[in-house]
């Protein structure tokens, strides 16, 4: 079979989705024809062919607007356009796709007669601001809760979610990163997914276990402002914070130790003992509690959007994130011996139910429906 995978960023990927999307191509290549189309500069990767067009091409200067829902809008001309040009030369059986380009791959990839395959790994496909601040049974009245940058934008916006919309009805699979993101498409569209967890390379990231409480990606919605106030509260604890944009409030507490992010995210869980995720939005997933726990390492997370499949039995869940008494209480429970060695064990069996084998099984079988 030969794929098509179209896509905005890819070698090297720049977020969770982009990761997943380029270890399912690397996946796919083992058995299969993969070719890959996407916006910068080409880098090879295995045997998989390569497609690239400039940012520059696809991504055009918008004055006011250079980082904003009007440059996807205009985007997606150019992303047709050079899909058409590179459609005869590739001739895939199947399309897949996600993100900012969802709209434009499945319209080329109907009206070239070939199937089309869209994960949902975030939500660009609902809401021009991914939820953030706000739930996702929101009551969709998009342009009182956006901003005035956003206002302004409002006929872009509103033409580009309905794009979304309609790729997603006229794609042949839907696949979603939880049963959270699938039950947001359902409320939304009143469409079904087949629930598809990210193909992950476990073996990657397999460590000897260390001594730290790590925090990942010190940003607000990552919950930093939670973070802090538990670190504080805990000043016999050894926290970890890997991120390059780590607040100075975080830097300066005596018992934080901060590195920027890893390459090879393997050397910080190799530093780890308990991983720590007080998310302040429904994370679509949350792939660095199975990259954690592959090696025994339990997670304490927010009980919010996809982070209670990810976790599963290997950890725990903290309904009131706001409530730091609740972390605390978990992270002294978690700390019990007993109970330590029982949620390690759990989430290494749990983190194993995700092995790129088991995935690409339920991928394969999936594309047998086409």
């Amino acid at each position: 079979m030969r794929f098509l995978v179209s896509v905005e960023n890819f070698n090297p990927p720049l977020g969770g989705g982009e990761v997943f999307f380029q270890e399912l191509a690397m996946a796919l290549a083992k058995k299969d024809e993969v070719s890959v189309a996407y916006a910068g500069e080409k880098k090879e990767l295995g045997n998989i062919r390569m497609y690239d067009t400039p940012r520059s091409a696809v991504f055009k200067d918008v004055p006011l607007f250079n980082r904003s829902i009007t440059r996807e809008f205009f985007a997606h001309f150019a992303w047709k356009s050079y899909l058409k040009s590179v459609m005869p030369h590739i001739d895939p059986d199947v399309v897949i796709t996600q993100l900012e380009f969802t709209p434009s791959s499945v319209e080329i990839a109907k009206e070239y007669g070939k199937k089309s395959v869209v994960y949902i790994s975030n939500y660009d496909h609902f809401c021009p601001f991914s939820f953030r601040n706000r739930s996702p049974s929101c009551n969709r009245a998009c342009f009182r809760c956006a901003p005035l940058s956003y206002k302004l934008q409002y006929l872009f916006f509103k033409k580009y979610i309905a794009w979304q919309e309609k790729a997603l009805r006229d794609a042949d699979i839907i696949l979603a990163n939880s049963s959270f993101t699938a039950q947001v498409l359902k409320g939304f569209y009143g469409l079904d997914a087949e629930v598809f967890y990210p193909v992950i390379f476990l073996e990657d990231f397999i460590a000897i276990k260390g001594n730290f409480i790590t925090f990942i990606n010190p940003i607000p919605i990552k919950g930093s402002d939670i973070f802090i106030k538990i670190a504080e509260a805990m000043p016999e604890e050894r926290f970890l914070v890997v991120g390059s944009n780590c607040p100075d409030k975080i830097k300066n507490l005596p018992n934080i130790t901060h590195i920027p992010r890893a390459a090879a995210m393997r050397e910080v869980y190799s530093k780890t003992r308990m991983l720590l995720v007080p998310s302040a939005w429904h994370e679509p997933f949350g792939r660095v509690v199975l990259e954690a726990g592959i090696s025994g390492i339990p997670c304490i997370a927010s009980n919010m959007g996809g982070l209670p499949d990810a976790v599963g039995n290997g950890g725990m869940l903290v309904d009131d994130i706001y409530n730091v008494g609740e972390w605390v209480r978990a992270i002294e429970h978690m700390n019990d011996k007993t109970t330590y060695k029982k949620f390690s064990r759990n989430a290494k069996d749990h983190a194993m139910q995700f092995t790129s084998k088991k995935q690409m099984k339920r991928f394969y079988g999936f594309t047998a429906r086409l």
